[in-house]
């Protein structure tokens, strides 16, 4: 397990078996821009199955490096594309890995990228765009749309819940979840408060989905804090 220590760029590797933490190389300061860049908002990790671990350092920078675990050493793999909107890896992004392929949320806006490392490690790879569609996103093909009429309302409260109400006698039953964009289950307290449901403890910025057992679809919740 590896983590970057926030407004820093110490990179630590954590071992659950003794409860302990190693110090690793930390993340290079100045890439090939010559720009000095620390990890901030946005910043995020994942680990490959073949010994790998890619990393974005956020705050507004699009570096992106891999980190090969037995010799500790850095390298720097292709920028991720500005893209048509300009837009910069900031608070809300992260990586995953699946298949061979890693997939990024560039943080601020709905850009989705997906990246294609090389066989010999420290080979920039290739960063393209994935399409999204643009209907909701829905757990069953044939949920349709909401007219704008029954859509709930979205509101960030000043305590910084997010507070969901339908219009009246329309709120869903049964059991109700929140997942972010990746489809994990988010940790939160739902509450009822006649036909308003509150959501609090999401604190990142992000896009969200909340699923009840019903055959309408998930209500998005786009959070920027």
């Amino acid at each position: 397990m590896f983590c970057i220590k926030g407004g820093s760029n110490e990179f630590y590797e954590y071992f659950p078996s003794t409860d302990s933490w190693a110090a690793r190389a930390s993340v290079p300061r100045c890439g090939s821009a010559g720009r000095s860049a620390r990890c901030k908002k946005g910043a995020a990790l994942v680990a490959t199955d073949a010994g790998l671990v890619y990393a974005f350092k956020g705050g507004g920078c699009n570096e992106f490096w891999s980190y090969e675990i037995l010799p500790d050493t850095w390298i720097q793999a292709d920028d991720l594309p500005l893209g048509a909107g300009y837009r910069r890896v900031d608070r809300g992004a992260d990586l995953t890995w699946n298949e061979g392929r890693i997939y990024a949320l560039k943080g601020g806006c709905r850009e989705f990228w997906r990246y294609d490392p090389e066989v010999r490690f420290g080979t920039a790879g290739t960063a393209v765009p994935v399409l999204l569609r643009q209907q909701p996103c829905s757990p069953r093909p044939t949920s349709g749309y909401l007219s704008e009429a029954l859509r709930p309302q979205i509101r960030l409260s000043s305590g910084g819940s997010v507070d969901v109400v339908w219009p009246g006698g329309l709120s869903p039953r049964g059991n109700i979840e929140v997942r972010d964009i990746l489809g994990r289950r988010q940790s939160c307290c739902l509450t009822w408060d006649g036909g308003r449901l509150r959501i609090a403890g999401l604190g990142s910025s992000g896009v969200y989905f909340l699923r009840a057992d019903s055959d309408r679809p998930p209500v998005r919740i786009t959070i920027l804090r």
